[in-house]
């Protein structure tokens, strides 16, 4: 995770640091939907080593798939916020269209949209939810749109997808020079401090203290510690700092808000945000130009996959 003086908690190289964590964020976006990143790489000067477990304070992640867990009520708010910025971005991809003089119409799309959930959905299991740090909605459809569906769009999808603070136990060896790290365990567990969330957009007293420059006084010093993991020796204390992390947390919330739309090869047609949506396109609905769409259970595995890279790309940091 991020060091202390990452973002304005010192005023210290906070635009490097902030662009670092951006970078973690597509870095995981973007890998491969199939493969895992890898943990950072340990340095052995003889190119074979092996150490004993240890503990970490790493960055864990979580999807759901809110479709499929049929909660009527929270999928038709998000259906009818999902449809307003459908329609919105259709008529920006309409305006820019015309602007370079191509057909005053746009081709069918699949749509895919991120953005954050304005409170717990009760899915993520509850010792992560105190711990997440981003909580966002991923809506989809793997079945070509129109302008007029933009309004309606029942073949919809929805996942959710968290990341929460955790504490991991892993096992690190170089042989012959090529290094390899398993986690053995993770956990997701509040030892000291009260609960309270760490997610900044369910946090409004951290965004009015931010505009107003007085977060020294409301969190400066306010900690959580996490439980140790199991198997992991000589057990450290785990101290996250709050101030820290809801600064860490406003920039992955807003650099995951993306929408997008894209034509029948998965090509980009328009989008209105950072890019992020793009990562999940060939997770959900399979490669450029590709032919096959992936299965049902391909479309988790892959999406539950870039989630997890992302994760690893932020726990990197």
């Amino acid at each position: 995770m991020p060091t202390r003086d990452w973002l304005l908690l010192t005023g210290e190289s906070a635009p490097y640091d902030t662009t670092r964590g951006k970078q973690a964020v597509f870095a995981g976006a973007f890998s491969v939907p199939n493969e895992q990143i890898p943990n950072v790489e340990p340095t052995c000067s003889s190119g074979n080593c092996k150490w004993a477990a240890y503990g970490s304070l790493a960055l864990c992640s979580q999807l759901v798939n809110l479709t499929a867990a049929g909660n009527k009520t929270l999928l038709t708010t998000l259906m009818n916020t999902t449809a307003a910025r459908l329609d919105s971005l259709y008529n920006s991809t309409l305006a820019m269209s015309r602007q370079f003089n191509s057909p005053a119409s746009v081709p069918p799309f699949y749509p895919i949209v991120i953005g954050t959930l304005s409170e717990p959905t009760g899915m993520i299991e509850p010792a992560a939810t105190e711990l997440l740090v981003t909580d966002h909605y991923i809506g989809y459809s793997d079945t070509l749109m129109e302008k007029d569906s933009t309004t309606t769009p029942t073949q919809l999808k929805f996942l959710e997808i968290g990341f929460y603070l955790c504490t991991k136990t892993l096992v690190v060896e170089v042989k012959q020079g090529v290094p390899t790290t398993h986690e053995l365990t993770s956990k997701a567990v509040i030892a000291k401090g009260r609960p309270f969330s760490l997610n900044y957009a369910w946090r409004p007293d951290f965004q009015s203290c931010y505009r107003n420059d007085t977060c020294n006084k409301t969190l400066g010093g306010v900690q959580v510690e996490l439980e140790p993991p199991p198997g992991a020796r000589d057990p450290e204390a785990y101290i996250v700092d709050v101030w820290t992390t809801l600064s860490a947390s406003s920039v992955v919330t807003y650099t995951l808000y993306d929408a997008v739309l894209l034509d029948t090869h998965r090509g980009p047609l328009g989008s209105n945000g950072g890019g992020a949506a793009e990562g999940f396109a060939e997770s959900l609905l399979g490669g450029f130009f590709g032919q096959d769409a992936p299965t049902p259970e391909e479309q988790m595995e892959r999406a539950r996959n870039v989630t997890r890279n992302m994760a690893q790309a932020m726990t990197n940091l």
